[in-house]
């Protein structure tokens, strides 16, 4: 309490702080509240940008975010069913981006990965968060220029392999068969025959989303390149979502729950590598995005889990089937993710006070 007119706090621990004021003389009593009002840094960091976003219907998001080395006004997009946060640091952090932290509204620092191919202009990122069923606050925190990045993609996603080596790979998948595998530039190229392919030791249950980079390398009138997903396809028809080759020199995405299998539709074979999104939603909805735009999606066969992420050909006939992937991950699925509702940056001191 104080009878100071403009009464002030100051803040030593760090954190985002929302501040109540309550004020009372003989005529009465009034309160006014600002919400993630305060923000409190420690020593080496100068500037802090934050999202404000609501509660999302998961515990664990990984949150997609472009920083851009430039002025401008930070925006959200959606882009294949997800929300990107568009951020504008200006040129106060690095130009590699060593200096970018990230943290809650606790300040407890969250794991990310930056992705590869960024420039001095800007940076894809992504950010593991924690408590994300609740409405909260996420810290970018950066102009330290002696720090060096803390980018951990294993921390920030529930499955990843970018299949650097033969070891990476089999800390992350079992092997059914001797699926000939060869690793050039961070590319690992799969030669299979019929049922031999790459479990992986994790098992995931709906809702989730599988992502990689792929590319069938061979399409001949025997081959079948290219099953990647959840669940292995066989003749006993298993539980399985995944996107397929099929006839035709042609892919799509299927579903199997033991029953009669169901197909998307088919389209052209991609021989040369591209991004692909699967989001394994419920019993009545999956599907199959590349470069963002919807390639297909099935409604009906989709098994609810646990089932391990594959990569081969799991099918009993054909030999010589090859494909290359350069990476592959998991990560939570929402029906409603979080979505930003503020940004606000700020200059940030060791500490910071409050004046009322």
């Amino acid at each position: 309490t104080s009878t100071e007119q403009h009464p002030s706090h100051t803040y030593t621990v760090e954190g985002i702080y929302t501040v109540t004021l309550n004020a009372s003389n003989t005529n009465g009593e009034d309160t006014e509240i600002k919400t993630n009002y305060i923000s409190a840094a420690g020593p080496g960091v100068l500037t802090a940008l934050t999202v404000i976003y609501t509660a999302s219907d998961q515990a664990i998001y990984q949150q997609d975010l472009v920083l851009h080395r430039s002025n401008g006004t930070s925006y959200e997009e959606t882009v294949g069913g997800v929300n990107v946060w568009h951020l504008y640091v200006g040129t106060d952090c690095q130009e590699n981006y060593g200096d970018i932290r990230f943290s809650d509204d606790t300040w407890t620092e969250l794991a990310y990965y930056l992705w590869p191919g960024y420039n001095s202009t800007s940076a894809n990122f992504t950010v593991r968060l924690e408590n994300a069923d609740q409405a909260g606050a996420l810290q970018v925190r950066y102009g330290n220029s002696t720090a060096a990045t803390t980018s951990n993609a294993s921390a920030t996603y529930d499955l990843w392999c970018d299949f650097n080596s033969a070891d990476e790979v089999s800390a992350v998948f079992n092997t059914s068969g001797t699926p000939a595998t060869t690793y050039t530039d961070s590319i690992a190229t799969l030669t299979c025959d019929a049922a031999e392919y790459y479990e992986s030791k994790q098992t995931f249950s709906r809702p989730a989303r599988l992502e990689f980079r792929m590319a069938d390398t061979t399409y001949g009138a025997d081959q079948y390149p290219g099953h990647a997903g959840f669940g292995t396809y066989t003749s006993s028809k298993t539980p399985v979502v995944a996107r397929t080759s099929l006839a035709g020199q042609k892919y799509g995405i299927l579903a199997c729950n033991g029953g009669t299998a169901q197909y998307g539709p088919q389209v052209s074979r991609d021989l040369t590598l591209q991004e692909y999104q699967l989001d394994w939603v419920n019993a009545s909805s999956a599907t199959l995005w590349k470069n963002g735009g919807s390639v297909g999606s099935v409604s009906s066969q989709i098994p609810a889990g646990p089932l391990p992420v594959v990569i081969g050909r799991t099918y009993y006939l054909y030999s010589a089937n090859q494909m290359q992937f350069d990476w592959i991950l998991v990560r939570a699925y929402s029906a409603a993710p979080p979505t930003a509702t503020a940004f606000t940056e700020s200059f940030l001191p060791p500490v910071a006070s409050f004046t009322a």
